[in-house]
């Protein structure tokens, strides 16, 4: 689905590059607008059935302040130099932690990018700290807080419920109104939970916890005593190399390999 989503875009991107009227310019834009928004349907829809079968996240070295800082720099692009897009984050954060770095990026980009579109006008902060730790893990949390439109009343009972995105936000942009509930599904995958609640002066926070697990520092081990060239030149002297190749190129290639282990000696 989204191979041919791609062509389209690069192929409308491509006839705006080229000589068109400005009533043709005007309907290559719309054609871009729409094909955006045609792809977030896409990945939407894609990213609800991943979920809903069950796919294994991805652990992995994270590091929250670059992707916080990451995600800042994508969404400031965006905006109009009266808003205001800041991040606060602790200052001593945990090095040693795994998570999956992509998910968390992936959560936290789309929040950040749902408050852009709900707040015209004000600030958005994201403020992230470690809530709570044990043996074995931190429990981050992350706080997404916008002074948008917020949600109303009648909203809040499905704003994680696939397919019911609230009228205030549906009015803003188009969608599917999965991303909510997306998101919900990837931060428990994280061993995490997402909630959100109305701001007192105006907007609203979504927040999120997730697992970080902890990581024991790897001991460096002792520099060996002797090279491991030096023990791959001994070994070769003693052992028989089959090499089996079709491409002629790389069959000299490792013949001349082979014979600079043997003449090492």
């Amino acid at each position: 689905m989204r191979t041919p989503m791609h062509g389209m875009m690069g192929a409308s991107s491509l006839l705006m590059e080229s000589d068109l009227t400005n009533e043709q310019n005007e309907l290559a834009q719309i054609i871009e607008e729409l094909g955006k928004i045609l792809s977030q349907v896409i990945n939407d829809i894609l990213d609800y059935s991943n979920l809903a079968s069950g796919f294994l996240t991805v652990t992995a070295t994270i590091s929250v302040p670059d992707i916080i800082s990451a995600v800042v720099r994508a969404a400031q692009v965006t905006l109009p130099p009266s808003f205001v897009l800041e991040a606060e984050a602790m200052r001593a954060f945990p090095k040693n932690v795994e998570s999956d770095p992509f998910r968390f990026r992936q959560v936290l980009q789309n929040i950040v990018s749902n408050a852009v579109k709900i707040t015209e006008q004000g600030s958005i902060r994201i403020i992230t700290k470690i809530s709570a730790e044990d043996d074995t893990s931190y429990t981050l949390l992350t706080e997404v807080i916008n002074t948008g439109i917020g949600v109303p009343s009648p909203a809040l009972d499905t704003l994680f419920t696939p397919f019911a995105p609230s009228n205030a936000v549906a009015k803003q942009y188009q969608g599917t109104g999965l991303g909510l509930s997306i998101y919900k599904g990837l931060v428990e995958f994280m061993g995490g939970s997402i909630e959100f609640r109305p701001n007192q002066d105006k907007g609203s926070t979504f927040w999120s916890t997730t697992k970080l697990a902890k990581i024991t520092p790897i001991p460096v081990a002792p520099s060996p005593t002797q090279q491991p060239s030096t023990k791959l030149t001994d070994i070769a002297l003693t052992k028989q190399i089959l090499v089996v190749e079709d491409n002629l190129i790389k069959s000299n290639h490792h013949s001349e390999t082979i014979k600079g282990l043997r003449n090492a000696r």
